[in-house]
């Protein structure tokens, strides 16, 4: 009886060595696609933005901050000078926050293709019930994987009532 535990015991410890050693495996593999993004996020210090030198880019937003405040508002303040670049950094910080979040909302939409204004569905008339006692599944096409004999079989099998090709 005690050999056939410690059996036992043993093939579960082998059982638990070899899971621990796929997720350990598996725990590698994410460390290191971590790594390789870090990586490419970090190799983003090119001094040039879409063939535009980033001096370019900074200076005249910072050429008007000064022109604004030292040559149209003279406003002495504390006894500073007329353009403290000081006064400037508020701004400048506050600008780079606004224009980054609405750089990533314009962004989300352009690669997400939004707003998407009209769908080929809608043409479609059995698509005007979907709202009130029915519901669809809406598998488009331009997956490199997708084929079409192969999704309708799958469709079939799963028991649906109407299948139908919409055309864009």
């Amino acid at each position: 009886m005690d050999d056939a535990n410690a059996e036992a015991v043993e093939k579960q410890h082998a059982a638990d060595g070899a899971e621990r050693a796929e997720q350990n495996r598996e725990f590698v593999r994410r460390r290191k696609r971590a790594e390789r993004t870090e990586h490419r996020l970090a190799a983003d210090d090119d001094p040039v933005i879409h063939g535009v030198p980033r001096p370019m880019i900074t200076m005249p937003p910072a050429l008007v901050m000064h022109l604004r405040n030292a040559v149209d508002y003279r406003i002495v303040v504390g006894g500073k000078p007329m353009f403290s670049p000081f006064g400037a950094f508020p701004p400048s910080y506050e600008l780079t926050i606004l224009l980054g979040a609405f750089g990533a909302i314009g962004g989300m939409l352009f690669l997400n293709r939004l707003p998407r204004l009209h769908h080929p569905l809608l043409k479609n008339k059995r698509f005007g019930a979907v709202t009130h006692d029915k519901f669809f599944i809406v598998i488009e096409t331009t997956d490199p994987k997708y084929s079409e004999a192969e999704t309708r079989k799958l469709l079939e099998a799963a028991g649906s009532q109407h299948i139908e090709m919409v055309e864009e």
